[in-house]
């Protein structure tokens, strides 16, 4: 019975070492590799041809691990022949038709991947990418991100500028450190509410977004980027302390007082909101903030920037400014947007602040 056990044991190894091996070698080192695309070819063959035959071998390719073809001038129609890159680990490409694009699945060590020239809209070929890290997909004609849901060591994913509503695929996707999301068509955050690995997420230009009560578990964040939306209620942000930039412009914001505990923020967007009072609190120990943004807002009271001392940059364009004395105190200050200071408010405060630039139109 060992016998017949270990026979079987050892014709099982065979078998599978023998498809192993028929994976890893399934063409052959001489093989011609053929493109149908005369720029494809002539940018691998500039770059690849070894021997000088003008030809593409397998074995001239079949070590290669990046390969960035993401010049303006190309004018790639048809990927015929990606396939044969086995080894492959970053690729980058600028592709204005998406014939042979179906070959990009065989590429199964691939963990960067980018693409240029917005001409993508069906990604099944991204289905058993699985070792995919980085996926870059910004500008395109994307609709259904079906495909990605089982990317599930993604760490970077970009999608922004496309037409996407639906983004339950990327619910499970819990390794993504970084996701940019802006100028689509989402107005359901939930899909992201356990994605508490995210350090960055852009969510701008969603018009319809409203709600971010889903982000309240997601920790880590240091980048949230949500300008141009119907955000008003900002509550949930306050358990978020590992901020350290906040980009909220042009929202339905009119409170600000949960951003109290965000004393890691650097930059605070706040332009073109419905702001008239910053409490004092809110800004007390902004030890680290440089950069402030609040144009366009009705305050008229500043005596919140007096505990600003790393503030650098200021945007109070279309703010009214009665008194100029809270801003004699941020001596770091080198930019002061305004187009509401007085010539003697200016004089004033340039006399204190010498390295100050005041710009006014």
């Amino acid at each position: 019975m060992k016998k017949i056990i270990t026979l079987i044991f050892l014709v099982l190894i065979g078998v599978n070492g023998k498809a192993q091996n028929n994976t890893s070698n399934q063409y052959s080192d001489d093989q011609i590799i053929s493109f149908d695309d005369i720029d494809f070819s002539k940018a691998i063959i500039d770059k690849y041809d070894f021997n000088g035959d003008k030809k593409i071998t397998y074995n001239e390719v079949k070590e290669i691990k990046k390969l960035h073809l993401s010049h303006s001038e190309l004018d790639i129609l048809n990927l015929k022949g990606i396939k044969y890159f086995t080894a492959i680990e970053e690729l980058f490409l600028n592709l204005d038709g998406n014939k042979g694009l179906i070959e990009i699945s065989n590429l199964k060590n691939l963990k960067k991947l980018r693409f240029y020239g917005g001409i993508i809209s069906n990604l099944s070929f991204l289905k058993e990418l699985n070792n995919l890290e980085e996926l870059y997909l910004g500008s395109q004609k994307i609709t259904d991100i079906s495909h990605v849901r089982n990317l599930k060591n993604l760490k970077i994913l970009e999608l922004d500028f496309n037409e996407i509503s639906n983004i339950n695929p990327l619910r499970d996707l819990r390794n993504l450190e970084k996701l940019i999301l802006n100028q689509n068509k989402i107005n359901d955050l939930s899909p992201l509410s356990k994605l508490e690995k995210l350090k960055e997420l852009n969510i701008s230009l969603n018009q319809n977004i409203a709600n971010i009560a889903p982000m309240k578990n997601l920790k880590e964040l240091i980048v949230f980027q949500a300008y141009s939306t119907k955000i008003k209620d900002i509550e949930i942000l306050s358990n978020l302390n590992k901020l350290e930039i906040l980009q909220l412009n042009g929202t339905l914001i009119n409170d600000i007082s949960a951003l109290s505990n965000l004393n890691e923020l650097r930059e605070l967007w706040l332009n073109d909101n419905s702001i008239t009072s910053i409490p004092i609190n809110v800004m007390s120990k902004k030890l680290n903030l440089y950069n402030l943004q609040l144009r366009g807002n009705s305050i008229t009271e500043f005596s919140f920037l007096n505990n600003l001392k790393a503030l650098k940059v200021l945007n109070l364009w279309d703010v009214q400014i009665s008194n100029v004395k809270p801003f004699l105190n941020l001596k770091r200050l080198y930019q002061l947007f305004s187009n509401k200071l007085s010539d003697n408010q200016k004089s004033e405060i340039k006399s204190v602040l010498k390295e100050v630039n005041i710009i006014d139109n």
